[in-house]
């Protein structure tokens, strides 16, 4: 899950430095860079399976907050990025989104 989340906060990162159509680009490249790291993240989630009953309590509680946080700021970032209709910066983004909802 920590991996996960450290994933989510550098998509945040690249996503909220994305200004303009030159930041946009740097934000691409920086998006595709984690599409494999977070194949791998559901490669190996999917061989080790969900956690259960008092485990994934523990990692909810322990995980709740920060992931509440990094998805606000995904979502924020998400919308302003959008607004800049970059085609690349879209289908990075789709890109992104299949990777990540791969994850059990």
């Amino acid at each position: 899950m920590d991996d996960t989340l450290g994933l989510m906060e550098q998509l945040a990162g690249f996503l909220e430095k994305a200004r303009d159509a030159s930041s946009a680009s740097q934000a691409v490249d920086g998006i595709k860079n984690l599409v494999p790291e977070f194949d791998k993240i559901a490669d190996r989630s999917r061989a080790v399976g969900k956690p259960s009953g008092e485990m994934a309590q523990d990692l909810q509680k322990k995980f709740d907050q920060r992931r509440t946080r990094v998805l606000q700021r995904i979502n924020t970032a998400t919308e302003q990025a959008r607004t800049l209709n970059e085609a690349a910066l879209l289908e990075a983004l789709e890109a992104i989104g299949k990777s990540w909802s791969a994850i059990p």
